[in-house]
């Protein structure tokens, strides 16, 4: 038993002792630093005299390094070569306007020949906005642009001039 624990204490401590040194070695390691290297004693040179040695590579090649902390991720701007179209007014119909329990005006609308939707003034539905309802009318704002949607009925022919 005794065997056992010392052989897992040994393989424990060259673990330990690999990855500290990964740490020390690889990870604290910075390549831009200048580091003084000793050369060999020669005959000729002075004893302990060093050699400054340079990075291998410039702060442009390391920036452009995948695993650089200044490196980050930059969104690319979408190029439109298409020119913007205006967009298109929606087709809005007035179906009709009921009086709520509320006292207030509530119109149903139809845009784009979609359902009818209930809307009272100052909702804001597709981008456009309800200015304000009344027993016969709606307004409406979209883009700018004052739209009025009526329930009167235009008349071109009076029927009771028509001869039988």
């Amino acid at each position: 038993m005794i065997r056992k624990i010392a052989m897992l204490a040994a393989v424990l401590f060259l673990f330990l002792y690999a990855v500290w040194n990964f740490y020390t070695q690889a990870l604290l390691l910075d390549p831009l630093s200048e580091v003084a290297v000793e050369r060999p004693r020669q005959v000729g040179h002075e004893a302990g005299a060093g050699v400054v040695y340079r990075p291998a590579w410039s702060k442009g090649i390391a920036g452009r390094n995948l695993f650089s902390a200044e490196r980050t991720y930059r969104e690319q701007k979408p190029v439109s070569s298409v020119p913007q179209v205006p967009e298109k007014r929606p087709e809005f119909v007035l179906k009709g306007i009921v009086l709520d329990s509320y006292g207030d005006y509530v119109a149903y609308l139809e845009i784009d020949k979609s359902k009818p939707v209930a809307v009272r003034k100052g909702d804001k539905i597709e981008k456009t906005e309800i200015v304000s309802v009344s027993a016969r009318q709606a307004v409406l704002k979209w883009n700018g642009e004052n739209i009025d949607l009526s329930l009167e009925r235009i008349k071109t022919i009076d029927n009771s001039k028509v001869a039988k």
